[in-house]
């Protein structure tokens, strides 16, 4: 009987000292999105956390997906190019750059992405939207450009 106590009571405390997070962002971005006008430029987002990593690239809504087996992986999609580095990390490889004729992103190091945007001459918005994961919170950069 007195087993059945002990085993009770470490049965509570394993129960009621396990505590669930709201899986809040983790990533804190400085920037959630911005918008260049037709001559282009550069913008840079920042993050607090370190532990993320690109998994999705939108471009004018048509989604683009990095695999990254090792440094040397290029991965090329209709004229989209996405890069990858291990940033340090021993067997860990992910997406530290992308580009194709009219920009480029670059995941510069774990709290610094890129982007840089050419002159918009085909008279049409230009949208790109960058998706980042960090264990189980998700969020995206959107970027946009004005047309001529």
């Amino acid at each position: 009987m007195k087993n059945i106590f002990i085993y009770l009571f470490f049965l509570t405390l394993l129960v009621t000292g396990c505590k669930k997070t709201d899986g809040g962002d983790i990533i804190k971005l400085s920037a959630k999105g911005h918008t260049f006008n037709a001559e282009g430029g550069s913008f840079t987002v920042t993050t607090e956390g370190t532990f993320w990593w690109i998994i999705e690239c939108e471009v004018d809504s048509i989604s683009y997906y990095p695999i990254c087996t090792d440094e040397s992986t290029v991965n090329n999609y209709d004229g989209i190019a996405f890069y990858c580095n291990s940033f340090g990390k021993q067997n860990h490889f992910e997406s530290s750059k992308i580009e194709n004729d009219w920009f480029s992103i670059t995941k510069e190091n774990l709290q610094k992405i890129v982007f840089v945007v050419l002159p918009n001459e085909t008279g049409k918005v230009r949208k790109i939207r960058l998706h980042l994961e960090a264990g189980d919170y998700f969020t995206f950069i959107d970027i946009s450009q004005a047309a001529e």
